[in-house]
């Protein structure tokens, strides 16, 4: 038999339940098709398998709510509704977290691609191994060390990684001790206080 090598997608083509294990905040990215830069995010969706190893595909977004924009009709379809007006300032894509999903996966030139979303009801039972992780630039934190290591790739190329993200977070100033207290915290009479 003759060894023959093909293009091959990271997930079979198929239909998939899943669940949303990963909201990331990718920061701007910049594009050299556009010459220009956007914020990005991404979920991240594990999806049921007879694999033995949890199996994964994502997908990218302009973190923009325009109508224009992808992300706004898969948040619709996840959520089962519009957008509330409140929503409509300003959605908190921690709200994806843990939502299910049917996804419909292709392969797009030997690479797997959510084709469609569509909700699932909240009490099917959907399995999820992974944990389930939220990760916003703004909030100063390090990236998750369960975060998948062409996420970090990812997040380590934008334009707030390059000039120095995460931010040093200072430490609050909470004032001098109690005078019942020594330097440790521990009570002048012996007894341990609960650390602050």
């Amino acid at each position: 038999m003759t060894m023959i090598a093909k293009k091959t997608s990271g997930v079979k083509p198929g239909a998939y339940d899943s669940t949303i294990v990963g909201v990331y905040d990718l920061g701007l990215q910049y594009s050299e098709k556009f010459k220009s830069e956007s914020p990005k995010c991404l979920l991240l969706f594990e999806l049921v398998s007879d694999s033995e190893m949890p199996s994964t595909i994502h997908k990218f977004y302009t973190l923009t709510l325009s109508e224009k924009g992808k992300l706004r009709p898969d948040i619709e379809i996840l959520l089962g509704r519009k957008l509330s007006p409140d929503e409509d300032k300003g959605f908190a894509m921690r709200k994806l977290l843990g939502l299910k999903a049917h996804l419909q996966i292709i392969d797009d030139d030997g690479k797997s691609k959510i084709a469609s979303i569509i909700k699932i009801p909240a009490n099917k039972p959907v399995p999820v191994s992974l944990p389930l992780i939220f990760f916003d630039m703004d909030a100063g934190r390090p990236i998750p060390q369960a975060t998948p290591e062409y996420v970090t790739k990812i997040i380590k190329r934008s334009t707030e990684f390059k000039k120095g993200w995460p931010p040093q977070v200072q430490e609050e100033d909470n004032g001098p001790e109690p005078e019942d207290t020594d330097e440790n915290g521990f009570a002048l009479d012996g007894s341990e206080l609960e650390p602050y």
